[in-house]
């Protein structure tokens, strides 16, 4: 039983080997086509990584905008709880909100600006 199921295996593998020698190569796996989405023209950077200064920027911003809010928030929440001990939560929910919007309309705010120029 043993040897019929390790026959099988090479069998199998023997002829998915033969199939793939016998594609033409046009038709084996071709490199992606370069991305039109918008990195930066001057720096050599990826989509991705323009989304992550993006999320980092736009999260700052909001992060510490956010501590204007942090009396209002505190009054609104409990009269006895402190402006500190709610500080953490506003600022890294800032950050969160921020990130999300500065990595999502930064390659169109990119664009906006290249467009204009």
């Amino acid at each position: 039983m043993r040897q019929r199921r390790l026959a099988t295996r090479l069998i199998a593998l023997v002829t998915a080997a033969a199939l793939a020698a016998a594609l033409p190569a046009s038709a084996q796996q071709q490199p992606p086509a370069q991305s039109t989405l918008l990195p930066p023209a001057s720096a050599p950077m990826s989509l991705a990584e323009f989304q992550a200064i993006s999320c980092a920027a736009g999260g700052s911003v909001i992060g510490a905008a956010s501590v204007a809010y942090i009396d209002p928030t505190a009054i609104f929440g409990t009269i006895t709880a402190t402006p500190l001990l709610l500080l953490l939560p506003v600022v890294f929910g800032g950050f969160t909100v921020g990130c999300s919007v500065g990595a999502t309309l930064g390659p169109g705010f990119l664009w906006v600006y290249r467009h204009w120029r």
